[in-house]
């Protein structure tokens, strides 16, 4: 599964990522919308794919609770 597409409409974050390093996160977000909470996530950023599984725990962040990602692995885009 893939995020859901921000950049049409204003999302509401559902999700949390944690684990992976800040250096990788293209804008530096770790709160975003994703359509299927239960199902492993893929993040396209820049030249690979970021890699999560989705935890049993939530977080609560500026009063919305938000389900845990926990960042697995990269792959990379093949050329």
């Amino acid at each position: 599964m893939e995020a859901t597409d921000t950049d049409t409409v204003p999302q509401i974050p559902n999700a949390f990522l944690r684990g992976i390093p800040v250096s990788l996160l293209i804008d530096g977000a770790r709160e975003r919308r994703v359509d299927e909470v239960d199902e492993n996530l893929k993040l396209f950023m820049g030249n690979r794919h970021e890699h999560f599984r989705p935890l049993a725990e939530t977080v609560t962040i500026g009063g919305r609770e938000l389900r845990v990602f926990e960042w697995t692995h990269s792959t990379f885009v093949a050329e």
